[in-house]
């Protein structure tokens, strides 16, 4: 396993009763995959499944590395 880098934007607005647009907004977050599991129990360089549920479910742990709200002319 190794560490991975993304960058994610998402998109959100919101509608009045008629259905025009009241509202939108822009964000943009930078994730880190760690190798560490979620439940440090299971080593983080098996090469099997893990044993802990947890890990099971949910995987490798992430880190939020930074977080920013987006103005509509940087998308």
């Amino acid at each position: 396993a190794r560490d991975d880098t993304f960058t994610i934007r998402a998109y959100g607005e919101s509608h009045a009763a008629d259905g025009t647009v009241i509202a939108r907004a822009w964000c943009e977050s930078t994730v880190q995959r760690t190798r560490e599991f979620l439940d440090p129990t299971d080593e983080s360089d098996i090469t099997t499944l893990p044993s802990e549920p947890a890990n099971q479910t949910f995987g490798r742990r992430f880190k939020v590395i930074s977080f920013r709200w987006l103005n509509a002319d940087e998308v």
